[in-house]
């Protein structure tokens, strides 16, 4: 028999075969250990379990994981054996094998390895309810387990194909040109701020131990707002507004709230020793001084970018151009809006709404807008011609697992490459991304119409931010308080329909479903639900409007 290699990781579609002989070279003990689908949780039968998985992640994860166990514990061999899809109950769907010289190191590995899986391998399972399975087709429900064994936020797994994406090129624009773009290099201020010790207040500039014993001082003048301060005469004020710049000499401004005043004279209303040297005069680059950088690069040029950008004399800024989306629509069914469909036939609606989701943001140049047939030469073509074309291409439909959902072998016959494909969420399960032949993002996209918008606004958003050169790639949430809160925990990220209430609150909205593209329009945006959320008060939100 053959020494086996020292790192294996096999995955399985189904449940696992009986174990096989194993014996590694230099092995004083060989730990094993099964895991099997039992019959019931929390006394409710179980037909079964889905496990789901990103591919090849999972993979990479576990081979990670097996070579920092066999180095950290000091093992002469690890083995791992893992079920992907169904596994009935009483069936295995987990195995681990590890052999090193002495048994402690062996139990001591095993051990820390099932930990570090379930919170750390893009790997989860999903119970089939014997019931469910009996009456309504394998229809799945939450799991109630342990918080180490819900699924890892999908963000990890979206950021980390996101980071395979570079950002585009970038281009020199007015500022009139800039709002809504993203800088591609930092703002710096050209001078101190304020460039002149300056008045915080209305008011008058003076020296403490000018007033007379009955609190007056005369007025000499005023200093003119965007000219150069007179210097301060001996034993008399002048009068100053907010922002003029403080004459030489003058150790504090009084507001006018504290005087009394006529045009040639002031008389202190307040104890003098209410009155503090600097009170009221903001000093010479306190907010920066020049060269200091005010806006880094990879922020938007949002309205207060603009102002500071022409307060610091940059007229002109680098910004990186726009990112060329292609969108490509897919399904026999799917007619144009115009059209007068028959009972088996659908208008479009995820073309507009996706159209109308990307058109609206400044920093996203919209390509074109394809429709595509369930015709997998047709679709590579058209995939082929958006990716000539395209920063990043969009498609929606045929991603699930039907026999006409070709968009996953399309995306490997053009030249691309499946990160992921299934995320544990709902709505939006199916979503796909991809990597085109010259490092442009591929965001497959359910086609239900709210699925489809959810996982845009909320996961396709992350390659696109990327792309447009953001500094932090994922899409920027809200907390909002959530009213009525009413649904049963779920073993999934949960993506709910609401509308804005007031500030900072929100309520549910009902829908039917990932088809109810009705109870979409009633909404504000969606709300984030964690797996196993029984009560919740708080939830991240985001509007469908996208800065």
């Amino acid at each position: 028999m053959s020494t086996p290699p020292p790192i294996e990781v096999v995955l399985y579609d189904g449940p696992l075969a009986p174990a096989r002989a194993w014996q590694p070279r230099s092995a004083g003990a060989v730990v094993q250990f099964e895991g099997v689908v039992r019959p019931t949780e929390d006394g409710r039968p179980l037909a079964g379990l889905d496990y789901e998985q990103y591919e090849p992640m999972t993979r990479d994860g576990l081979m990670g994981l097996a070579r920092e166990t066999l180095d950290g514990h000091g093992l002469t061999a690890i083995r791992v054996e893992h079920s992907i899809g169904h596994v009935p109950n009483h069936a295995v769907s987990f195995r681990l094998l590890v052999a090193s010289p002495h048994r402690k190191a062996s139990l001591a590995a095993m051990d820390r390895f099932i930990d570090r899986m379930k919170r750390e391998v893009p790997l989860w399972k999903v119970p089939v309810w014997a019931e469910e399975e009996a009456g309504h087709g394998c229809r799945r429900a939450a799991m109630r387990c342990p918080v180490a064994e819900w699924p890892a936020h999908p963000d990890a797994v979206v950021l980390a194909w996101a980071g395979r994406c570079s950002p585009v090129g970038t281009e020199q624009v007015g500022l009139a040109d800039a709002t809504g773009r993203v800088l591609a290099e930092p703002i710096a201020a050209d001078r101190d701020s304020p460039a002149h010790d300056v008045s915080a207040m209305d008011g008058y500039a003076l020296r403490l131990g000018d007033f007379d014993d009955a609190g007056r001082l005369p007025v000499a003048g005023e200093v003119t707002t965007g000219s150069a301060p007179p210097a301060l005469p001996p034993g008399q004020a002048l009068r100053i507004f907010t922002g003029g710049c403080v004459p030489a000499g003058a150790e504090l401004v009084v507001k006018r709230e504290d005087l009394g005043e006529t045009r040639e004279l002031i008389e202190l209303q307040v104890d003098r020793a209410a009155l503090l040297p600097g009170q009221h005069i903001r000093r010479r680059g306190e907010n920066c001084s020049a060269g200091t950088p005010v806006v880094a690069a990879g922020c938007r040029c949002t309205a207060a970018v603009a102002g500071v950008a022409a307060g610091f004399g940059a007229t002109r800024l680098s910004v990186f151009r726009r990112v060329r989306v292609g969108l490509m629509v897919t399904g026999d069914e799917l007619l144009p809006a115009d059209a007068t469909p028959e009972p088996w036939q659908v208008r479009d609606s995820n073309g507009p709404a996706v159209s109308a989701m990307l058109g609206s943001v400044p920093w996203i140049k919209a390509v074109s807008v394809e429709r595509g047939t369930d015709d997998p030469k047709e679709l590579t073509r058209r995939m082929h011609g958006l990716l000539e074309r395209c920063d990043a291409v969009v498609t929606t439909g045929g991603v699930s697992m039907g026999d006409h959902d070709y968009i996953p072998a399309v995306v490997r016959a053009v030249g691309g490459e499946v990160v992921f494909h299934k995320l544990p969420v709902r709505p939006g399960r199916p979503l796909l991304g991809g990597i085109g032949p010259s490092g442009q993002p591929i965001i497959a996209l359910p086609g239900n119409p709210v699925s489809a918008m959810a996982t845009l606004r909320r996961f396709g958003l992350v390659a696109l931010r990327r792309l447009a050169g953001f500094t932090d790639p994922l899409p920027p949430s809200a907390s909002a308080e959530v009213e009525g809160f009413d649904a049963k925990p779920l073993g999934l990220w949960v993506y709910r329909l609401v509308r804005v209430t007031g500030l900072g609150r929100a309520s549910l909205v009902v829908s039917r479903g990932s088809g109810d593209y009705a109870s979409a329009a009633r909404s504000d945006g969606l709300i984030e639900v964690p797996p196993g959320t029984m009560d919740l008060d708080r939830a991240a939100y985001y509007p469908w409007a996208i800065d």
